[in-house]
């Protein structure tokens, strides 16, 4: 996590524990991560390779090692 900018300047030991509460996924090349319409319940962080987002067939951004989506399912857990 340390290679995440958004942890770079986190205590160790409050990103080990950060961590401690993550599931760790890899997907392999041309695997659906969540298809638009889908509830937004993840926060995804891209730790190598990268991540195409498309929208109506269009590709919309590219999500690179380092690069992060899903934080408004994040922040919006955060509220409740």
């Amino acid at each position: 996590m340390s290679s995440l900018e958004l942890f770079a300047k986190i205590d160790p030991y409050y990103a080990t524990k950060i961590a401690d509460g993550l599931n760790f996924v890899e997907v392999k090349a041309g695997d659906v991560v969540i298809n638009n319409g889908d509830a937004r319940e993840f926060f995804y962080f891209v730790e190598k390779g990268c991540v195409e987002e498309h929208q109506n067939g269009q590709l919309r951004f590219t999500h690179g090692a380092g690069d992060y989506f899903g934080e408004e399912a994040f922040l919006a857990q955060g509220a409740q």
